[in-house]
């Protein structure tokens, strides 16, 4: 089944859900306090590594028992909040999401390259 692009509803020829992939931002330990020190999300900042390691552990599961793509995507912070003051976004877990998915698209750095 082909699936739509929402702007416009153009028809993508070729793309298929089967192609379809979600992101999951992956932090590295030594880049844990940088993201803690710029996010504004309190409920970030307050937890601890093994502890979020471990909840984006059983998202990346679950996402893939659901039988959808998934993969990790590894965030190097500075470029993240580069692209978050490039892109006039605060530093939040939902501009994560979606700098992991552009990271995904290729596309995170083409407004400042």
């Amino acid at each position: 089944m082909a699936i739509q692009r929402q702007a416009g509803n153009e028809p993508r020829k070729g793309y298929t859900l089967d192609d379809q992939v979600i992101g999951v931002p992956w932090i590295t330990k030594s880049q844990w306090p940088v993201l803690q020190s710029v996010c504004t999300d309190r409920w970030l900042v307050n937890k601890r590594y093994r502890q979020w390691q471990k909840e984006n552990t059983s998202i990346l599961a679950a996402i893939r028992k659901a039988g959808i793509r998934a993969q990790k995507v590894v965030i190097d912070v500075d470029h993240f909040v580069r692209w978050c003051r490039q892109s006039e976004r605060p530093v939040t877990c939902a501009a994560l999401a979606d700098f992991t998915n552009a990271c995904l698209m290729g596309t995170e750095f083409s407004s400042y390259k």
